[in-house]
């Protein structure tokens, strides 16, 4: 589990970019999250694990081509999901400028689930959002953190099933201002 120090660490790297011409980004919203547990035990797997949350993420970005349509990028999310953090890390952030007020973009890489114990899968989503002046956009995003997994130990004993690992899948819909520097 990357922890909040690292996370601190990382944004503080980033803030010397800015002067690199790349453009930093902060975001800050609510979500609406559902997670889907494999365990094999029917009393959580079949079970509501659906809720709303709070977002943050911090996004650095470059054009890409001379065009200044394309951005190439990295980030880190940071999502309260059931009463857990969820930690995704942007690998690549790619968006597109449909016009001066809309962006599209998707993204793919790692996420980290602190189910008490790590769980680590695969992140990717996408994203559109409204540009209303230079800094400030609006912005709806769903991610999707993929096959989570994690050793049956804590809550998931593993003498009371023969799989020796639990999985999880987890989607959010949010809805976040977004601010540029």
């Amino acid at each position: 589990m990357v922890s909040t120090r690292s996370l601190v660490a990382l944004i503080a790297l980033s803030l010397p970019l800015a002067a690199h011409a790349v453009q930093f980004t902060v975001s800050a919203g609510a979500q609406q999250h559902s997670v889907s547990w494999d365990t094999g035990l029917e009393e959580i797997d079949e079970a509501d694990h659906s809720g709303t949350g709070y977002h943050f993420g911090v996004l650095v970005h470059n054009h890409l081509g001379s065009s200044l349509r394309h951005r190439l990028g990295v980030g880190v999310d940071y999502d309260e999901v059931d009463s857990m953090p969820l930690l995704g890390l942007r690998a690549v952030d790619y968006q597109y400028l449909l016009n001066s007020k809309v962006r599209l973009g998707a993204f793919i890489g790692a996420a980290s689930l602190d189910s008490g114990f790590p769980q680590n899968g695969y992140y990717l989503g996408g994203r559109a959002s409204w540009d209303f002046n230079r800094e400030w956009s609006l912005v709806a995003e769903f991610r999707h953190a993929n096959g989570l997994a994690r050793d049956r130990r804590g809550q998931f004993p593993p003498d009371e099933l023969k799989r020796p690992d639990v999985f999880a899948d987890v989607s959010v819909a949010g809805l976040q201002l977004e601010y540029r520097f």
